[in-house]
């Protein structure tokens, strides 16, 4: 028998595609607001570091104090605040889902996901949902409405504490 050998200039086999790179993953990050201490941590950080990763990165959220903290290389995008004008602020995030055409859109908080959900419906495009749930004003709401709603506004979920993720998984 004998020892397998690893060379550093090894050519690819023959017949084997060479890698190529696609498209970066293109992702639209939502925050109602870049307000500070708002009960939604803004995700500035967040996005600059699905930057740093490789990916397109876009940016919507209401102007705040936070703004200057986005990398150049993130797109931002000045919407209304989602919590205040649910309404306008759909409609305005179905026009730059459409136009941009997002393979993930990442909207931090219940209320921003659930505006989320219903741009992506309206823009009639097909992407990614991901929510972000960090607080706990959904459990005022009853289980018979809280559970198909959340169901229906994201793909997929991050929680932020044992206690959220308990209450997701539950549903």
């Amino acid at each position: 028998m004998t020892p397998d050998v690893v060379t550093s200039d090894a050519h690819a086999p023959p017949g084997r595609p060479a890698e190529t790179k696609g498209p970066p993953l293109r992702v639209l990050v939502i925050s109602p607001t870049l307000e500070p201490g708002h009960g939604i941590p803004a995700p500035v950080e967040f996005a600059n570091a699905l930057c740093a990763e490789g990916m397109s990165v876009m940016f919507a959220a209401a102007v705040g104090q936070l703004r200057p903290g986005l990398s150049r290389s993130v797109g931002y995008f000045l919407t209304d605040n989602s919590d205040q004008a649910p309404v306008k602020t759909a409609h305005e995030l179905s026009h730059l889902i459409r136009h941009h055409r997002p393979d993930v859109v990442h909207a931090h908080g219940a209320r921003c996901a659930l505006v989320t959900a219903l741009a992506i419906q309206a823009s009639r495009l097909h992407c990614a949902r991901v929510m972000t749930h960090h607080t706990k004003q959904l459990r005022r709401l009853p289980r018979w409405i809280k559970a198909p709603m959340l169901a229906r506004c994201a793909d997929r979920f991050f929680a932020d504490s044992a206690a959220l993720k308990d209450e997701l998984e539950s549903l």
